[in-house]
Order: structure tokens, then sequence, then C-alpha cells
């Protein structure tokens, strides 16, 4: 899977999350960054931060029309969810970052509940193939910066707790400024002023 700032995904990957490219490890609920390339089906982000939108009902069916299976949402709008139940779109859903410090909390009891009011009251957990916590807060929200790996940790559990944790997968994105080094990929490294927070999150 990979997208870069909305443009498209592909939906057969594995444990693939967007943003400038991500891949879990099989074991783990947390995204390691990879290009792939594939023939696979391919997705876009939908966002709904504009003018003179259409709702989302009118959105889904354009989406059917054209063979997108794979949707990335930025957030949890109930109409929206709604109108992608039962349609058989995948769907990655993203934690806006203003949230992250209500559910890095000691307990993961925020994090259950977000889930459950939040997501699989309008659509079913088979839908949902991953979960990115937050979107680029190391760059223009750095002020959440200490609350994604907690956040991340409770969510993951949380995950676990509702026997989800195999087919709901959780990243996070950021802008390809977290490496210092990118090619090759074999002596990639990451930014030091983000080591602190990338190394307790993979």
């Amino acid at each position: 899977m990979f997208c870069s700032r909305g443009t498209w995904f592909t939906g057969n990957v594995t444990h693939c999350h967007c943003s400038e490219g991500n891949v879990v490890h099989p074991n783990s609920c947390i995204a390691f960054p990879v290009f792939v390339a594939a023939a696979t089906p391919i997705g876009i982000c939908y966002g709904r931060l504009a003018n003179n939108l259409p709702p989302p009902s009118t959105a889904v069916n354009l989406l059917k029309s054209n063979g997108i299976t794979t949707i990335r949402l930025f957030n949890t709008d109930p109409d929206t969810l709604t109108s992608f139940s039962d349609t058989g779109i995948s769907l990655m859903i993203g934690v806006p970052n203003e949230l992250l410090p209500s559910l890095a909390t000691t307990t993961i009891d925020p994090s259950l509940q977000w889930l459950q009011s939040n997501i699989f009251s309008h659509i079913s957990p088979t839908q949902i193939k991953y979960i990115a916590v937050a979107n680029e807060i190391l760059l223009k929200d750095p002020f959440y910066t200490p609350y994604l790996v907690p956040a991340t940790n409770n969510l993951c559990i949380a995950l676990q707790t509702l026997g989800l944790s195999d087919p709901i997968k959780l990243s996070t994105s950021h802008t390809a400024s977290i490496l210092m080094n990118s090619y090759p990929p074999s002596d990639s490294s990451f930014n030091p002023n983000h080591q602190s927070i990338m190394g307790p999150l993979l």
C-alpha cells in the first residue's frame, strides 16, 4: 500500500498504511516505512475539508461506480461511516491529532470507548483494515508528539481486548522529513530530532 498526501494506495498488501508508504510488521500493531509497488486494486484518501462537497452517500456511489475498493478517512464522522457501511469498501480510519491526549491515559478505557462509540457503532469491524493514529504531528502539530506513543499503545491493547488486533492494524502518518537518509534503503535512518519518538513507536 502506498499513498502520498491523498494520491493513491493499493489494497491487497498485508498490514500496510499510507502517507509516505508504510508496512506493518506481521507480529506488531505498528507500521514500518517502506515503499510497495503491486498490481492490486487502488484506493483514495477521502477528505471533507472543502466547500460545496456532495453528501457522503453520493460520494460513495461515485467511488463504487469507479471501482474504488479501499478508502482512507481522516476522522470518524458518523454520516460518512454509515454511508460506507455494507458497501464492501475497506477503510483506513484516522485518529485526529487533537484526540491523542484523551487516548494517552493510564488505562485503555478511553480507547475502548472511542473505538466502540465512534467507529464500531457506525460500521462493522470487518470493513476496517487500518487505523492511522494522528497525521503528520511531528511536522505540523508537535504539541501532540508526547501523546503519540501512549495513545497508539492504548489503542493496540484495546483492539487486542476486543479480539480485533489481527484484522485491524494500527499505523501513523508522517512526512518524509522523519528520515535523515532514505536512499539506498539499506542506509536509511530517522532524523535524529525524531529518534526519541520513532524508537519507542517501533
